[in-house]
């Protein structure tokens, strides 16, 4: 990129050029329910862990970050701070926590190269993929929102510690095609995650408002379950 779209910011940036092989494939805060065969099969959860256990050693080996911004649409350098602060403060929210996300690849897209989403993951040979093309105050729910859903598939999440959510959201399924959007506990997860991980609380305002409970106790039990600690905002400013 060059012209007004540059960043210029000290985070590498780079034009990945490989085809990434899509394996799983999530919507982000504010989706429409996911497509037909999206589900996340077995196999994909397995290949995730995989790949999680095997990114580190491939990361020193290319000298990539664990976290960097690739092919982003050219953008203001009043958009292109806005989305490296973002990005920054979300990375930081992660770290204070405690939660150690995979190596990511995040790129930063126009409102209609999301397959009609806010924000997606996706899954590559060695990194999983953020696409976002969320705007203004979305912008930070979504990353905080994808991230989380990253730090799942990388296996960070106990198959009992599911279980038990789903119990507690009154839910039935982590991800299904077959599952509304809003019912799938995936979703709730990363909601949830990125709930805890804000600078304050706030009322989620996505679909997953509408399914389980929602006030701050039961939100706070979910958020402690699923990560071992409190809401970042109760401790950490932000």
């Amino acid at each position: 990129m060059d012209g007004a779209g540059m960043d210029t910011s000290t985070r590498t940036h780079r034009i990945v050029m490989t085809v990434l092989a899509v394996l799983v494939f999530l919507g982000g805060a504010t989706d429409a329910p996911d497509p037909a065969g999206s589900a996340q099969s077995p196999e994909a959860v397995e290949a995730a862990k995989v790949l999680a256990s095997q990114t580190e050693e491939a990361q020193v080996a290319d000298g990539e970050p664990r976290i960097q911004v690739v092919q982003s649409d050219p953008a203001s350098d009043e958009v292109v701070a806005l989305r490296t602060s973002l990005l920054d403060w979300a990375l930081s929210r992660f770290d204070d926590a405690g939660l150690e996300l995979p190596p990511v690849d995040v790129r930063f897209l126009d409102v209609d190269k999301c397959d009609g989403y806010v924000g997606t993951l996706s899954q590559g040979e060695t990194r999983f993929v953020v696409r976002s093309c969320a705007t203004g105050g979305q912008l930070r729910q979504n990353l905080l929102h994808e991230l989380a859903h990253a730090w799942d598939l990388a296996g960070s999440i106990a198959d009992k510690t599911k279980d038990r959510f789903l119990e507690l959201r009154g839910l039935v399924a982590w991800h299904a095609a077959d599952t509304d959007w809003n019912e799938k506990g995936s979703e709730h997860a990363a909601e949830i995650i990125a709930w805890g991980l804000e600078a304050a609380e706030w009322a989620i305002n996505s679909p997953i408002a509408e399914v389980g409970p929602q006030d701050t106790d039961s939100l706070r039990e979910a958020f402690v379950l699923l990560t071992g600690r409190t809401p970042l905002w109760e401790t950490v400013e932000g």
